[in-house]
């Protein structure tokens, strides 16, 4: 039996073995942190997760395995259930009937304002978006109640997060300056990767980077609805104050919740070992079949993603395209969309 004091986990204390009471989805588990690589480290950032919760108590401990993720060589192919053309007969009828009954069961959030008016009128005039819903909520048979549940849930997110008042001239400068995120190239099929710089993320802009994630993957999601992203995290070089759990959080869950069918699969490039063992709770915050889409990459296989045309020279690609930040072109993050 042990009593853990949660007062003692700070970033200025993270040298010491950890025992923490995790609040998982409802279950609580108890993890131990024994290795000396990873030690009181991971503690103090699973702390970060809004799922994980300290409990002052006294617990029996579970010791949990850490393993060291698995790299790939090759780019998954994910393949949609159904065929990318939402115009097809057989299914136009499934996606009027998804549409018609969220226009019937939502109709007083629609009235009282509760989505954006320009969401509304997608909603009632493009196919593809939802048939997104649709895909990323398998329906093979006519039940579009998850579907629609989906799409409530996410117009109403994008309402009240303001995301069509995300615009060039409100993001933060400061960050943008830094370069961390942007969109550039394309991986082997096809589909656009959104580039995310760990080293350069400032935990302290944390609620900017999300605004910046937004408006990239806004512009990116939009421009063309029957194609799915890459993202590409890398965490070359980061180090412990860089890496933000609740920024990769909200991505998570942005692509999860708001966002759906939109990402082909992310490539966790370079990843700290000492990072590792978080992966273990973000797979649960993902959830088996998002998971599925994460590949762990080095340097020397990371060409087998994205062709090596299509990779800047520090990934060891002959793209010598280097970031340089004009508040006169700030498109420029969005590379050729």
């Amino acid at each position: 039996m042990y009593t853990y004091t949660p007062s003692v986990v700070s970033q200025s204390n993270l040298e010491c073995p950890a025992i923490a009471a995790l609040n998982l989805k409802g279950k609580v588990r108890v993890l131990l942190v024994i290795n000396a690589v990873v030690q009181r480290t991971v503690a103090y950032y699973l702390c970060q997760l809004s799922q994980l919760r300290y409990y002052h108590c006294h617990c029996t401990v579970q010791l949990l395995s850490i393993p060291v993720p698995r790299y790939s060589m090759a780019p998954p192919e994910f393949p949609n259930p159904f065929p990318v053309d939402p115009q097809k007969d057989e299914h136009k009828q499934l996606i009027a009937n998804v549409r018609e009954k969220f226009l019937t069961e939502c109709a007083n959030s629609i009235s009282d304002g509760a989505y954006s008016e320009r969401d509304v009128q997608r909603m009632r005039d493009e196919d593809a978006w939802v048939w997104r819903y649709i895909r990323h909520n398998h329906i093979y048979e006519d039940i579009p109640g998850e579907a629609v549940d989906q799409m409530h849930a996410s117009l109403k997110w994008r309402k009240e997060y303001g995301v069509e008042d995300i615009a060039e001239d409100n993001l933060n400068k400061k960050l943008l300056e830094k370069g961390s995120a942007y969109i550039r190239n394309k991986d082997l099929n096809g589909a656009n990767v959104l580039i995310i710089h760990f080293k350069q993320h400032d935990k302290s802009l944390s609620k900017d980077a999300q605004r910046h994630f937004i408006y990239l993957l806004e512009r990116l999601y939009f421009s063309n609805l029957g194609r799915k992203l890459v993202i590409l995290f890398d965490m070359h070089g980061a180090g412990i104050t860089n890496i933000d759990m609740g920024y990769v959080n909200f991505m998570i869950n942005c692509h999860k919740h708001y966002y759906p069918d939109s990402l082909a699969y992310l490539l966790a490039y370079e990843m700290p070992l000492v990072f590792s063992a978080t992966w273990t709770i973000v797979k649960q915050i993902m959830g088996k079949e998002s998971a599925k889409k994460v590949v762990f990459v080095k340097k020397r296989d990371l060409g087998s993603c994205i062709g090596v045309d299509q990779l800047m020279e520090d990934m060891g690609g002959t793209d010598s395209w280097k970031f340089i930040y004009d508040e006169n072109n700030i498109s420029g993050f969005c590379g050729d969309l």
